[in-house]
């Protein structure tokens, strides 16, 4: 297979295809809203409140593996970038394909970063609304035991 690429990628056009295709190799995507944690969650007209500390703490879990999933694109993006970076032949054709390969890994690091960002947001909501769920049970758990000496 010919290729107008004049070195720096690997030794055949085998480990460019590996290359690329560990760009999209994400992995199994979860989709929500089924019946999973997202039914357990019940509206208190606040937003949402948790069933359960242990619950928000599986919750953020699978958001932090998030996060760490779209970090690990990031480094895959770059990666991208810099081996376009390398010489490449200099036909029109060939420097145009760079010009648009390039482009295109801006865009997709641009999204990558807005969905890294909202991750994060969310993690922080996510966190904030375990605090307040802790501090509801605790609550209620030594108003339950000052009621107890009470009637005792």
């Amino acid at each position: 297979m010919a290729s107008s690429f004049s070195g720096g990628w690997g030794d055949s056009d085998d480990d460019t295809v590996d290359f690329i295709e560990g760009l999209t190799d994400w992995g199994e995507r979860t989709v929500y809203g089924g019946s999973n944690w997202f039914e357990e969650l019940t509206s208190s007209g606040k937003g949402f409140r948790f069933p359960s500390v242990e619950d928000a703490d599986k919750l953020i879990n699978n958001f932090k593996d998030r996060r760490d999933s779209i970090k690990g694109c990031q480094g895959r993006i770059d990666r991208a970038r810099d081996a376009l970076r390398l010489p490449f032949a200099s036909d029109h054709a060939s420097q145009g394909y760079v010009s648009q390969a390039l482009d295109s890994l801006e865009r997709l690091a641009e999204l990558n970063e807005s969905a890294l960002a909202y991750a994060n947001h969310y993690i922080e909501k996510l966190e904030k609304a375990k605090k307040a769920k802790h501090d509801q049970d605790d609550e209620l758990a030594s108003s339950f035991v000052s009621s107890e000496r009470n009637v005792g």
